[in-house]
């Protein structure tokens, strides 16, 4: 499969045409229910800020470690594993990410049928059946 198109808001919504603005968001279900996938940059407060940027490490996460040990795999290959324990409730100790402060950016994620949210501490990816993250723990989520 090839993606042809990429569509980006603060680009293709002329942002200081009324009309083109109104013409636009009224499509929003459209781009977002049709879209392959929706990247999230969850972690720039504005269209003008990059969000491709080094993951901070925040010691707070953790009561205990991480700390990586080296292991043989069941092939008998190298590799790491890291072990670590929580600090309590994901994120309890940070701000909320800047996408999570704008209302209107809500329709991104119900609309969407598969997301890569790029934010402050961990890249996730998500769809209608799995939640998976790098970079950092899994959030615990609430229903």
């Amino acid at each position: 499969m090839s993606l042809t198109y990429i569509w980006v808001d603060s680009l293709c919504i002329l942002q200081d045409d009324p009309d083109s603005k109104a013409r636009e968001i009224s499509r929003m279900a459209l781009y977002y229910g049709q879209s392959t996938v929706t990247i999230c940059a969850a972690s720039s407060t504005k269209c003008s800020e990059g969000f491709l940027h080094q993951r901070l490490e925040d010691p707070a996460d953790y009561s205990i470690g991480p700390v990586q040990l080296r292991v043989l795999t069941s092939r008998d290959l190298p590799g790491t594993v890291q072990l670590f324990e929580d600090s309590g409730y994901f994120n309890d100790h940070r701000p909320p990410e800047p996408i999570a402060l704008r209302a209107w950016t809500l329709q991104e994620t119900l609309l969407s049928r598969r997301i890569l949210m790029f934010s402050t501490y961990h890249f996730y990816f998500t769809c209608n059946v799995a939640t998976s993250s790098c970079g950092g723990r899994e959030p615990v989520l609430n229903p």
